[in-house]
């Protein structure tokens, strides 16, 4: 991971685990990152549809809760 935060592009990159890092603290910190947390099951989705060209998919993940509610 350290190799992507030295490089920085504008992309987006998931990951599974971020465990203690002090470069991804900084830039998080600083605003230079964007964290989003997503299901293990969703992530892993996105990996298959991605890899099959599935440009979109939904899941119900999250419906009905607060944090949908706010996105609103």
């Amino acid at each position: 991971m350290s190799r992507l935060l030295e490089n920085p592009a504008d992309q987006e990159d998931d990951l599974v685990l971020c465990r203690e890092n002090k470069l991804f603290a900084q830039q998080f910190l600083a605003g230079e990152l964007e964290l989003e947390f997503a299901p293990q099951g969703t992530l892993a989705e996105r990996i298959r549809a991605g890899g099959a060209g599935i440009p979109a998919f939904y899941t119900k993940t999250g419906v009905g809760t607060l944090i949908a509610e706010a996105r609103k």
